[in-house]
């Protein structure tokens, strides 16, 4: 019978806020925005490499064309899960962050700690002013970097 596709669909599409015709479907994915900084001076580094990494994939961040407003990498719509960023450029220590993509329902998702975010990255061989860390991730050390 055909019917009991039809309703089968009907059900899940009600649980999810969606209609069965089409119409709204409920948030599955979210997206990343990354602003990347220099630790000593303040000012925005708008040519970093910014790479996610998740599932054993590695994917790098596209730039919109670079203005004070619009500076930031992006990942596009990405599922729950766990990813890893890696933020380099050549003469600043690399600094790397975790976020979590999280399933809180069917149609609920929650990044964890944030979708958006500061990365600051500290140029090799010296320290970030205290003034610039801005709360966001700075990097210390060889690769290890401090969360918020």
């Amino acid at each position: 019978m055909r019917a009991a596709p039809l309703l089968a669909m009907a059900m899940v599409a009600a649980a999810c806020g969606s209609r069965i015709d089409g119409g709204p479907a409920c948030a599955t994915t979210d997206a990343f925005i990354v602003s990347v900084f220099d630790a000593s001076t303040c000012q925005r580094i708008c040519d970093a490499t910014v790479r996610q990494m998740t599932g054993g994939a590695t994917t790098t961040l596209g730039w919109p064309p670079a203005t004070p407003e619009n500076c930031y990498a992006y990942t596009g719509a990405v599922p729950p899960g766990t990813y890893v960023f890696s933020v380099t450029k050549a003469g600043y220590e690399t600094a790397t962050r975790t976020e979590n993509i999280v399933q809180v329902s069917a149609c609920e998702i929650r990044t964890d700690p944030e979708p958006v975010f500061d990365v600051w990255l500290t140029p090799s061989g010296r320290t970030a002013s205290p003034s610039c860390d801005g709360g966001g991730l700075v990097a210390s050390g060889a690769g290890d970097a401090a969360s918020e």
